[in-house]
């Protein structure tokens, strides 16, 4: 990215802004499958919509593996065909849940834990539908990795606030902010860029 050195110092002077509470807020461990659902129904979606979303899906699956099977318009139908990008949503969901059980016969994360990380990551990464968002959340929430959730929304913020140039891809936006936030602090600056962006998209509606 032009100019890395600038925007480095600017992401930096950001960083300091993120409040205590959010600073001190725990990260939470989801299971595998869990955190590929919210992951596909969070970005560039608020939380509420999220939450009432995943509400939705445990009131009709007894477990989140279930969605594997499930077809897209049965989980359309469910979430609500007005919900933000929802048929790019449900091929994620179900195209990503399919291909960790294609590899691993299961979700549970045995064989996956006793990976490296960069390995850990490189296997998502290679997971067919999956997007960088899906990945990155999946990696932070489930193995506690240095990976940070970048989606549209976020990308407009940091453009707004002058830590990413203009015309930056998701991709690229998210090498740059998971080179200089450091692995306690992206949870907490993920937490408070996404009240932001979000913010600022409602804003500009």
């Amino acid at each position: 990215m032009k100019n890395a050195g600038k925007h480095a110092d600017t992401l930096k002077g950001l960083l300091k802004k993120v409040p205590k509470e959010l600073r001190n807020a725990q990260r939470p461990q989801m299971e595998l499958s869990e955190a590929v659902v919210r992951a596909s129904l969070l970005f560039d979606a608020t939380d509420g919509q999220c939450e009432t979303a995943i509400e939705t899906l445990r009131g009709e699956y007894a477990d989140f593996n279930e969605l594997r099977v499930a077809t897209e318009l049965e989980v359309q139908d469910l979430v609500g065909i007005e919900y933000p990008k929802i048929d790019e949503r449900t091929t994620i969901l179900r195209s990503t849940l399919h291909g960790i059980f294609e590899s691993e016969n299961s979700f549970k994360i045995d064989r996956l834990k006793e990976l490296k990380r960069a390995e850990i990551r490189e296997f998502l990464h290679d997971l067919t539908g999956i997007t960088p968002f899906v990945e990155a959340y999946v990696m932070m929430m489930t193995f506690d990795g240095t990976a940070f959730p970048v989606d549209e929304a976020t990308v407009a913020w940091l453009v707004d606030e002058e830590v990413l140039e203009g015309e930056t891809s998701i991709e690229d936006a998210q090498t740059f902010l998971e080179s200089h936030v450091r692995a306690d602090d992206c949870y907490p600056f993920f937490l408070f860029v996404r009240e932001n962006a979000i913010g600022a998209k409602r804003r500009k509606r």
